[in-house]
């Protein structure tokens, strides 16, 4: 598995390095991504815009319940232990659509296609979204 972590905060490292070191051992680590190319197919660890993460192969995601008073500072390795720190996999794939060619209720035809959801389960609720 061709490994990339991204991130600029060396307690996020401390903790991957600690909990998870095959990810660490041998990988590429950058402090953010500027071009596509540079995670393109391979695993990031990491955070990542959506648009970057689609081209990713899987995003491993850090997941944590920060609380206000922590909220903009540096997080050290035990701090991110102490508040449940754990990595979430995530594929991101990316559809192109066109919505102005789809009309009023084409969203959500074009939705149960995507996703293989019956068309009458795929009904755009108040503020418009497929559900």
């Amino acid at each position: 598995m061709e490994v990339v972590v991204v991130t600029r905060h060396a307690g996020f490292l401390r903790w991957l390095q600690a909990h998870h070191p095959q990810l660490v051992n041998g990988a590429e680590v950058l402090p953010h991504v500027t071009a596509a190319e540079q995670i393109r197919g391979r695993t990031v660890v990491g955070n990542l815009p959506l648009g970057l993460a689609a081209e990713a192969k899987m995003v491993l995601a850090p997941t944590y319940e920060v609380p206000a008073e922590l909220r903009g500072q540096e997080l050290t390795a035990e701090q991110l232990e102490q508040l449940g720190c754990h990595l979430e996999a995530f594929q991101v794939v990316k559809h192109k659509i066109e919505l102005e060619e789809l009309g009023p209720d084409g969203f959500c035809d074009w939705y149960a296609k995507e996703f293989g959801v019956p068309v009458e389960t795929a009904v755009a609720d108040n503020d418009g979204a497929c559900r």
